[in-house]
């Protein structure tokens, strides 16, 4: 076992081809010339050095140190690199010619390091082409989707030894690997002033004793970690034992060894201001690389760009929205104008669908209850919408805001306007369970009683109801009807409208409020100020039973999604409690009609 001072003088011993002076080796070390002559003489007393260079012996000595492998993980989809990173991974981004990742492996070769691991999920299929380019090996991490990047160590745990572990997305303005690594470390940048990024305390020997998100005036972690064999092996054992709990799986690694740091040792080790960059955002990269300013590869860009009649400098600001059930959009500022670019929904995929899309929008637009719309594109399923004012989601707690929601559903039904395209709400509730099972989706084990029971009331609701058809909104979730600042209300997601039942939409309003509100009270509440007028049982019984037919249809909805990897985890317990009390509900309410026409039918 080597001291650092050992190590780092045979480290740099094992880079030189003529015998170097100690003054030279003590710039190189930071050392005094005082302290090198001492340990140049240890050094010779152990047969570490002879004639000025580095032995056979030392060369063993450094063995242990000697970097095995690396890891660059490449799973994830760096949703704030939009919207280059919808196109292709962040890891194969061009800065300044050279291909993030490639830059990388090349560095590592550089250093001696060519047993690489390359660990992919989001598009893996991109960048397969690296196994024949650098003999890297490819890992696919499955779980990519779902979890954070602990899944992707738990997909190499087996190849954890003297490891550097990588960011695909890191640019290193100099290489910073070497082939021999005295101990664990992560790599870390000075920020003055405030950071939001995971802060670092040491002790006066550099061991890293705390990490905190956010501070100021602080060192903070920044690109990549170097893994020692005997890290490793604690910390694989850590992440194995932890991996267990869900909550893990929602973690980065980082935050597993923060939880357990006083058993797992690792120093920090410094780097000069910007010589690690992680660009988080395209602004940031033409920062950098001046070749971005107008020459951006990507359709979404020339996109815009046609719809505008701008330059792809006029976009600026760019920044992901949280997504959606149905759909992924970022806003933008061009021309000191602010927009959101809305992607298209590949789940309602195909020129028909657009095409529908596009009629919805017009109507929609012509009932000004969507205004912000300045350019869909029926082919392709795009969307620009101008953000002219201050929007903000439906509050559902406010009964001012609710009551302007339920009249702009007043105002669409009573519109005289029909679409032409028939919304069959349990055809669609069919159409996902099939292509459920072509999927093989293993589902809830009370999923068929559930099934059975909205059947039931599906056949009740045509024979108990008389309202005609009108036009239906049918919104996916309460955070795409927007409220401006005079109270306007617009409907901004019409792929899935119709022209149904307007019980469609009421109920299909009921079934997305907080599950808190799921009550008969708020229930008749929100259905008295549709019909604005008291309502007996009887007119009670469509809209109660949409409620639960459109919460299951919600409910099947998002098990499909899920089923294709989309992140709905939050949506599915809401639905499946919406669908129990308000089928109950109305099957409490057509009982006693049920029973009184028995009656009647009784000779």
């Amino acid at each position: 076992m080597l001291t650092k001072k050992q190590f780092d003088l045979l480290h740099y011993l094992n880079n030189c081809k003529i015998a170097p002076t100690q003054r030279m080796m003590a710039t190189a070390i930071e050392l005094s010339l005082g302290s090198v002559n001492k340990l140049w003489k240890e050094m010779e007393e152990k047969e570490y050095i002879k004639k000025g260079l580095l032995s056979e012996k030392g060369k063993e000595a450094l063995a242990p140190y000697k970097v095995g492998n690396a890891v660059i993980m490449a799973a994830g989809k760096g949703t704030r690199f939009v919207p280059l990173t919808y196109e292709i991974p962040k890891g194969l981004i061009r800065v300044k010619g050279e291909v993030l990742i490639e830059r990388q492996i090349e560095q590592l070769h550089k250093a001696g390091i060519h047993n690489i691991t390359v660990v992919v999920g989001y598009m893996q299929e991109h960048f397969f082409y690296l196994e024949d380019k650098y003999d890297v090996k490819i890992v696919v991490n499955t779980d990519y989707y779902r979890y954070n990047n602990t899944s992707t160590l738990m997909a190499v745990l087996g190849e954890l030894g003297n490891t550097y572990i990588c960011s695909s997305d890191n640019y290193f303005v100099d290489n910073v690997f070497t082939p021999y690594v005295y101990e664990a470390y992560y790599a870390a940048q000075y920020a003055t002033g405030t950071t939001g990024e995971y802060c670092i305390t040491t002790n006066s020997h550099g061991v890293i004793t705390d990490v905190v998100i956010g501070g100021s005036n602080s060192w903070y972690m920044m690109g990549h970690v170097y893994f020692s064999k005997a890290f490793s092996e604690k910390f694989s054992d850590i992440l194995k034992a932890e991996y267990q709990k869900e909550e893990t799986k929602q973690l980065l690694w980082e935050d597993v060894y923060i939880k357990h740091i006083d058993k797992l040792s690792m120093v920090m080790k410094p780097y000069d201001s910007h010589k690690i960059l992680e660009f988080d955002s395209l602004d940031e990269l033409r920062e950098f690389d001046f070749s971005y300013v107008d020459n951006v590869d990507s359709s979404i860009m020339t996109n815009i760009c046609h719809a505008l009649s701008c330059k792809a400098r006029d976009i600026t600001q760019i920044r992901i929205l949280k997504k959606a059930a149905g759909y992924m959009a970022f806003r933008f500022i061009c021309k000191q104008k602010r927009y959101v670019y809305v992607l298209p929904d590949w789940s309602q995929k195909g020129q028909s669908v657009w095409e529908k899309k596009a009629k919805f929008l017009t109507l929609a637009q012509s009932l000004g209850m969507y205004t912000q719309s300045v350019y869909f594109d029926k082919y392709k399923g795009w969307e620009i919408l101008a953000v002219e004012k201050e929007y903000k989601p439906l509050n559902p707690q406010s009964e001012d805001e609710v009551k302007k929601v339920v009249a702009t559903y007043r105002k669409l039904h009573h519109s005289g306007i029909l679409s032409g395209y028939s919304l069959n709400i349990w055809e669609e509730i069919e159409r996902n369970q099939k292509e459920m099972e072509e999927m093989q989706v293993k589902m809830p084990s009370d999923f068929n009683t559930m099934y059975n029971r909205i059947k039931e009331i599906w056949e009740d609701v045509s024979r108990l109801s008389s309202m005609q058809t009108v036009l239906c909104y049918n919104g996916a979730n309460l955070e795409e009807i927007l409220i401006d600042e005079e109270k306007q209300v617009s409907f901004t997601n019409w792929q899935f409208a119709g022209d149904a039942h307007p019980a469609c939409d009421i109920g299909s309003f009921i079934s997305h409020m907080p599950i808190n509100t799921h009550s008969m009270v708020s229930c008749v509440h929100i259905i008295e100020e549709y019909m604005q007028s008291k309502v007996s049982e009887y007119m009670l019984i469509p809209f109660v039973q949409y409620a639960a037919i459109m919460s299951f249809y919600w409910y099947v909805w998002i098990l499909r999604r899920k089923a294709e990897g989309a992140l709905l985890e939050d949506k599915v317990y809401h639905y499946y409690k919406a669908t129990r009390f308000y089928a109950t509900s109305a099957q409490n309410l057509v009982i006693p009609i049920l029973e009184e026409e028995n009656t009647n039918d009784t000779p």
